[in-house]
């Protein structure tokens, strides 16, 4: 899934591993570029965004150029499994089943899942459990952690997949689905861009961790980390980037 609006720096300790430095060759960066304001496209057809400008910082304590290469999010996986991009870095959530595909970095931040609801689909829901119910129609964005969180979660109801975020929860607002499952960044983005058709329901669905991703075995997952760990500190790149791209966001306990 992606990074939300209440981003959490990871606090536990990380051991720094030894690494080389200054690999030839550009740094291939995999991103969805549909999601501002971590990646996007800009007015003059460059990219911008959280995730963009860290992994800037990244090629530069790695001392190698960045190239950026921008895809639908079903395929950042197997394109890093195919060798056509060195590291995912796009919001990707730490999950059980895309550890037996990618090596995860350290965490970098973590983000509550929050549940987007039509006002008038569902009217009568006052918490998400209500929404466990056949007649009950999700709309998710297809390989997130979003869908599968929305699918374990409610069980009894009916699915609906798209290519994009944006899609979902577009089928929200303008009332063809009940429900949209993504961060909390997104919802409450939604709700805003949606206000008299849409609101957002009361707790969470969990906590996600955001990591970067790398090919199995790789060794610039212990470079990563070792950045990950200077990044994350106070005047690091990721508070630093989160005061530019994310004025107001705060750092305190996500509900679990």
């Amino acid at each position: 899934m992606r990074l939300g609006y209440v981003l959490l720096l990871v606090l536990a300790a990380m051991v720094p591993a030894a690494c080389s430095k200054g690999d030839s060759g550009a740094l291939r960066v995999g991103i969805e570029a549909k999601y501002p304001p971590f990646e996007s496209l800009n007015a003059d057809g460059a990219f911008e965004g959280f995730d963009i400008d860290l992994a800037r910082e990244l090629g530069t304590s790695l001392g190698r150029t960045v190239e950026f290469q921008d895809m639908d999010w079903d395929s950042l996986i197997p394109s890093l499994q195919a060798d056509r991009i060195d590291v995912i870095c796009s919001g990707m959530s730490w999950t059980e089943e895309r550890t037996r595909l990618v090596d995860f970095t350290k965490p970098y931040a973590q983000a509550p899942m929050k549940v987007l609801v039509n006002i008038d689909l569902a009217k009568d829901v006052t918490v998400a459990s209500q929404l466990d119910d056949p007649s009950v129609t999700f709309a998710v964005q297809r390989g997130t952690t979003g869908a599968t969180k929305a699918k374990a979660a409610f069980l009894k109801a009916q699915f609906k997949e798209f290519g994009t975020e944006n899609e979902a929860a577009t089928e929200v607002g303008t009332a063809r689905c009940h429900a949209f499952v993504y961060d909390v960044m997104s919802v409450e983005k939604y709700a805003k861009q949606y206000p008299k058709t849409t609101r957002v329901l009361p707790g969470s669905l969990g906590t996600e961790d955001y990591c970067m991703a790398v090919k199995l075995g790789s060794p610039l997952r212990a470079q990563i980390d070792e950045f990950v760990a200077e990044a994350r500190k106070p005047g690091g790149a990721v508070p630093r980037l989160m005061e530019q791209w994310l004025p107001g966001a705060v750092e305190k306990s996500a509900p679990r």
